[in-house]
């Protein structure tokens, strides 16, 4: 089960979240300010898949537990959330980071953590095909480079309809530069 980690000095908030996300949603971790919830986050135990964390706490606030993820953990996702944001749109936004506004209901709780690790998990997805896909081609390229023929024609084979494709929507013909180099 996916663990989302709610770092707020509230102890309202926690009990909200915890009683809405568990178990429909997610697992709930707790932490009371952002020096316990990184701690959390470093020890692994339990290993976080979502941050929400409140922005405004006193000690280590969100924003720097933001910025800590930002460099440290970039893969982990975060949601903000806070009654007062004072002019952080642009700061949340540069982040491209869900915000919550509290109060907020459980169903939009729901909705946007759920939303949020269903995004993650497509995100992890995409990222394993792409090693994939990347170890492919460099096999493909070695066989190439070998002799292997059966390789050669399948890599001409898709270049060839990638080549099609293009032509078919205006885009180019034969030579084009935009075609895959790899297969």
């Amino acid at each position: 089960m996916t663990v989302t980690l709610v770092i707020d000095d509230e102890p309202t908030v926690r009990r909200v979240a915890r009683r809405t996300l568990e178990p429909a949603v997610c697992a709930v971790a707790e932490a009371t300010d952002g020096e316990e919830g990184l701690r959390i986050i470093e020890a692994g135990d339990p290993p976080v898949d979502l941050v929400l964390t409140d922005l405004v706490m006193p000690g280590l606030d969100g924003w720097d537990v933001i910025e800590t993820l930002a460099r440290y953990r970039p893969e982990l996702p975060v949601v903000a959330m806070s009654g007062w944001i004072g002019g952080g749109d642009a700061r949340l936004r540069s982040y491209g980071l869900e915000f919550l506004a509290k109060p907020f209901g459980p169903e939009q709780l729901k909705e946007t953590v759920a939303a949020v690790l269903e995004r993650a998990r497509r995100m992890r997805g995409l990222a394993a095909e792409q090693r994939t896909s990347a170890r492919l081609a460099q096999d493909n390229d070695a066989r190439i480079r070998a002799g292997d023929l059966e390789v050669r024609r399948r890599a001409d084979l898709v270049r060839a309809a990638w080549e099609i494709h293009q032509q078919r929507l205006g885009l180019g013909g034969p030579g084009l530069r935009s075609r895959p180099d790899r297969v």
